[in-house]
């Protein structure tokens, strides 16, 4: 996740920080970057963004079927059609 912060985070950065650890615990990484850093030094943050990307992630993904108790179905339920009133069909 890439977040762009303002000035009025400064008043938050406690929140932030716990936001921050939370999504991380969900298996997210979390990029945090300032508006004028994006704004100036936009080059140094698409370089860190790419680092980022490149470097393993910390918590990755299971393989497929790891960690499952039972299989994921093959197909998904068909949706039952809904008919609008007063339209003809």
């Amino acid at each position: 996740m890439i977040e762009v912060d303002g000035s009025q985070h400064r008043q938050q950065e406690d929140y932030d920080e716990g936001r921050s650890q939370f999504l991380a615990m969900q298996g997210n990484r979390v990029l945090r970057y300032w508006n004028n850093e994006v704004l100036q030094q936009g080059e140094a943050v698409l370089e860190s963004i790419v680092q980022a990307l490149l470097a393993p992630h910390p918590n990755p993904s299971p393989r497929r079927g790891e960690g499952l108790d039972t299989a994921l179905p093959t197909a998904l339920p068909a949706i039952p059609a809904v008919e609008s009133e007063g339209q003809d069909t």
